[in-house]
């Protein structure tokens, strides 16, 4: 369906003068205001599958092409493809979801073995077996919690109010200061309740994908120290840091869908072979495209990225653990 331009050539939008079918000043298309149902439909929509087939026309070059959407927005080329932060958003949301969906689905197979473990427990005992029926040993598991040596020094049923209680009775100048005491009252409360131990472990796995927007530009300084004779910027690094956690993104969401089908123990490592194997070949293959520097090289540089990654994950991890501690 045709599209109805204004005659007129003042903008709408921003009032001013356009010379085409766009205004150049800020990109409003010059069209009538007064548009039949019909007209506004199909802009839209047509809108709509513009911005989606570029989502799918550059999603099958970061698959196939390890680099090329790097290089294309390095030499200019980018209206005509999806940018690197939506997409990597996009991605990692449907990751994520999955990731956790896999987290419940892990929960609730423990869950029955967990019940069939307990079934066969009281079956045994009423053949007259003697062996602790699940009853007890639940009731025993809450006694050696409650019971047990505590994390802070080594005293049982260690609470805050204790420790509080010991500062207190301590010389202004021996008290532990401020950042030591909050952190501390945090962690009696944590270490001395199952419940709370659950709550701070599924708060930290849920600050996990916040981690991310800290772990990704961290990652992009490693790539722009270990390649800083590439004379590219640092967005261009963090656009290529995007570009492959993107397809890393993608590629663990298949693995984790192909985890929900009943495999084998086997199968299961093989996938965790493959995944490695296509990571690191997909890793390899987009600093060759990217930097263009030679085998060993790039292998090389690989192998200190590793390090670094880890060095990276691991700062990443203990400040969310440090802000999980710190809110819940």
């Amino acid at each position: 369906m045709s599209k109805h331009y204004r005659k007129e050539n003042d903008c709408l939008n921003c009032g001013a003068v356009v010379t085409g079918k766009f205004c150049a000043n800020c990109g409003q298309e010059n069209l009538d205001t007064k548009e039949n149902f019909w007209h506004f439909l199909s802009h839209n929509i047509g809108h709509y599958f513009h911005v989606d087939s570029k989502f799918f026309k550059s999603i099958v070059p970061l698959l196939t092409k390890p680099g090329y959407l790097t290089n294309e927005y390095s030499n200019g080329r980018r209206a005509s493809h999806f940018p690197a932060a939506s997409m990597y958003l996009f991605v990692s949301l449907i990751y994520f979801i999955l990731f956790f969906k896999q987290q419940n689905f892990i929960s609730v197979e423990s869950d029955k073995v967990q019940k069939s473990k307990t079934e066969v427990s009281d079956t045994t005992k009423v053949l007259g077996i003697n062996i602790i029926n699940n009853k007890n040993s639940s009731n025993k598991a809450k006694v050696d919690s409650s019971g047990s040596e505590n994390f802070f020094r080594g005293k049982r049923n260690y609470t805050v109010e204790k420790y509080e209680k010991e500062q207190k009775a301590l010389k202004p100048s021996e008290r532990d200061n401020f950042l030591t005491y909050f952190l501390n009252k945090r962690l009696i409360k944590i270490f001395n309740g199952h419940e709370a131990q659950e709550h701070f472990v599924d708060t930290f796995v849920h600050n996990i994908p916040k981690m991310m927007f800290l772990l990704l530009p961290l990652f992009a300084v490693g790539l722009k120290l270990f390649y800083y004779r590439s004379r590219k910027f640092y967005v261009e690094h963090l656009v290529h840091s995007l570009h492959l956690h993107t397809f890393l993104f993608i590629l663990f969401s298949v693995s984790i869908l192909i985890n929900f089908l009943p495999l084998s123990n086997a199968a299961s490592n093989w996938l965790v072979v493959v995944v490695l194997l296509i990571s690191s070949w997909y890793i390899y293959r987009s600093f060759r495209t990217v930097y263009g520097q030679s085998r060993m090289r790039t292998l090389t540089k690989m192998f200190f990225l590793y390090f670094f990654y880890a060095l990276s994950l691991t700062i990443c991890l203990g400040i969310v653990a440090m802000i999980t501690i710190a809110t819940i």
